[in-house]
């Protein structure tokens, strides 16, 4: 796992379109929104994993898939407040495994206190956003905490 996070780590590093923080958005969350810490190599990974996506959104690089679309749609989440959460958000979980592409579940807070989850890519020239949803009872215990099994 080290061993592949430091070679992502140098390829990003490598990337011309790559900075350790994203300028001109929060490098703090909004009060009232719950962050997690982190520590070591595997920290500083997705705070550039996290820099890359919100310049991004930032500057409109996305695509929305029809799945994201229809999660949206069903829980009347805005395009404008995806991009408000990726912003203010940080990374809860990496799947930079996963058998389709590299991607991430990202935590974010609207200016309304609106807690969001946005599944995207970490890997891509576009960001994908695979799906949005509202993190709710019974299988969040809290916005950035999954109920146990």
């Amino acid at each position: 796992m080290l061993r592949l996070l430091q070679q992502r780590f140098q390829d990003l590093l490598s990337s011309k379109n790559v900075q350790s923080r994203a300028h001109g958005l929060s490098e703090t969350p909004l009060d009232g929104c719950i962050i997690m810490g982190g520590n070591g190599i595997e920290s500083h990974w997705m705070e550039i994993i996290l820099a890359r996506i919100q310049r991004q959104a930032k500057a409109q690089n996305i695509r929305v898939t029809q799945h994201a679309q229809k999660e949206m749609d069903d829980e009347g989440i805005t395009l404008d407040e995806v991009l408000e959460a990726i912003a203010n958000g940080q990374i809860l979980e990496d799947y930079s495994g996963h058998r389709r592409g590299a991607c991430c579940l990202l935590y974010g807070c609207t200016h309304k206190r609106r807690h969001l989850h946005v599944i995207c890519t970490t890997a891509q020239q576009l960001l994908i956003i695979i799906t949005v949803y509202q993190p709710l009872p019974p299988k969040w215990v809290n916005p950035t905490q999954r109920r146990k099994q």
